[in-house]
């Protein structure tokens, strides 16, 4: 009796522990992942275009002859100026007949270094090469393509290539795998697929379909977060945010603040909030942002409801520079939309109002040429604000929308971490000029940036 009660504890104690330790199938977050850098081994990537000519029609002999752009793809040494082709095949003449990798009849608008693999996509509009008129070129669209090479091996491949008849395309570069859209006909209705690519082993999986075309919009080393484009909802609510596993299984709802990242480090990011415009097709942006920590899930107002114009991440010293002006929100929020809703009329009545109308830009000039400046800094967290330069009425800045001088890992500020880069708004000759300069952090002096 002792030997089977024995035996029957043991057996329990092992189920105990054994279910414990059940493997439910769902890795969790620990990371957001940003592929987005260009620089492989001191050497940055960049699209040359290139002229040559070819027969309108090549399958006709006696077509006209005409002139076409192509694009190589070039590398180059930002320290010494040094610049050559990454093909590494000695008698390749890199022209767009040739076969080269690095060659294309069409932009290669984005480049991108994940380890040692070059991602590469390519965009513009399509037409057949044996198309001689007008019309045959009518039925034209975009191609759009996505080419990967192992810079050290020459591995090489497509992740996607096809022609729609729209001009963008939606994907997100992982550790391994490459996420991205694509349209396709299911039971013959068109659809959006997800499709989940392993540039390791060139194998594809089809994740999820969707009636209407989705927009990514944020990677982590387990989820991937996938919504509605904002331009086709007049509310954030509206978005439908979810979240799915590398397998496309565990759906979760998400919230809508993922939409509108605009920082994103390790395992949060700020997002900038957003406003539903009265009677309006889309959102607005407004000069507030939450911070938001995908693992713990904490979500709060970065600022503390101090405006911000314009927002960056100093990787030196791991705070978040921002500049805040006390006017800002009226500049960010106030339009024809926002003031006929706030009137309660419509918005053709307020626009045929000419006081009202007089009334308002008046408040959106005030905001913009009368009110300070200030260069401002806190921890991710909101904590320990701390405020370094202030800067006096006749000049706005916000946000600067040059993708050379912004992106998602350090927002407006410079990869050495020196410059706060801002699109200023000045008077002229009674007239509103806008131009892009950059603010020293250390120094406050402000220097226009000369395109």
């Amino acid at each position: 009796m002792k030997k089977r009660l024995f035996i029957s504890v043991l057996i329990l104690l092992s189920l105990l522990f054994t279910s414990c330790g059940v493997d439910t199938g769902e890795k969790k977050e620990s990371r957001i992942i940003n592929n987005n850098k260009n620089e492989w081994n001191g050497w940055t990537f960049f699209s040359e275009p290139f002229q040559f000519s070819e027969r309108a029609n090549p399958d006709n002999e006696n077509s006209r002859v005409v002139e076409r752009t192509g694009y190589r793809l070039m590398m180059e040494k930002p320290e010494t100026g040094e610049k050559k082709s990454p093909c590494i095949i000695p008698d390749c003449t890199h022209s767009v007949d040739s076969g080269c990798f690095f060659v294309s009849r069409y932009d290669f608008l984005y480049s991108f270094v994940v380890g040692d693999y070059l991602f590469l996509y390519c965009n513009g509009q399509f037409y057949p090469l044996n198309a001689d008129d007008a019309k045959d070129r009518s039925k034209s669209g975009f191609y759009h393509e996505l080419r990967y090479v192992n810079i050290v091996s020459g591995k090489s491949g497509s992740v996607f290539s096809y022609i729609a008849g729209y001009n963008t395309t939606d994907y997100m570069l992982g550790d391994r795998y490459v996420w991205y859209v694509i349209p396709d006909i299911a039971e013959k209705k068109p659809v959006y697929k997800l499709i989940r690519f392993d540039y390791l082993k060139s194998v594809t999986l089809d994740v999820m379909s969707f009636d209407d075309c989705p927009t990514l919009y944020l990677l982590t080393d387990s989820r991937i977060y996938i919504g509605r484009h904002p331009l086709s909802v007049s509310s954030p609510d509206d978005l439908n945010v979810i979240s799915l596993d590398y397998d496309g299984n565990n759906k979760r709802e998400e919230p809508s603040l993922i939409a509108s990242r605009w920082l994103l480090n390790e395992t949060y990011l700020l997002s900038q909030d957003k406003i539903a415009v009265p009677g309006g097709l889309s959102t607005c942006g407004s000069p507030h942002f939450t911070y938001f920590n995908i693992v713990t899930k904490e979500r709060h107002d970065f600022s503390e409801g101090e405006n911000v114009n314009a927002i960056g991440l100093r990787e030196t010293d791991g705070r978040i520079y921002y500049i805040s002006s006390k006017k800002a929100e009226t500049v960010f929020t106030l339009n024809a939309f926002t003031r006929a809703a706030e009137l309660g009329i419509t918005v053709e009545e307020l626009v045929n109002n000419e006081s009202e109308i007089k009334k308002m830009n008046d408040e959106i000039q005030d905001a913009l040429f009368n009110d300070t400046m200030f260069l401002k800094s806190r921890n991710p967290d909101g904590s320990d604000p701390r405020t370094h330069f202030e800067f006096p009425p006749g000049m706005f800045f916000e946000g600067i929308a040059d993708p050379r001088y912004s992106n998602t890992n350090t927002g407006s500020i410079s990869k050495d971490g020196r410059l706060f880069y801002v699109e200023t708004a000045s008077k002229q000759d009674g007239k509103t000029v806008r131009k892009n300069a950059a603010i020293n952090i250390d120094t406050g002096e402000i220097t226009y940036i000369q395109d």
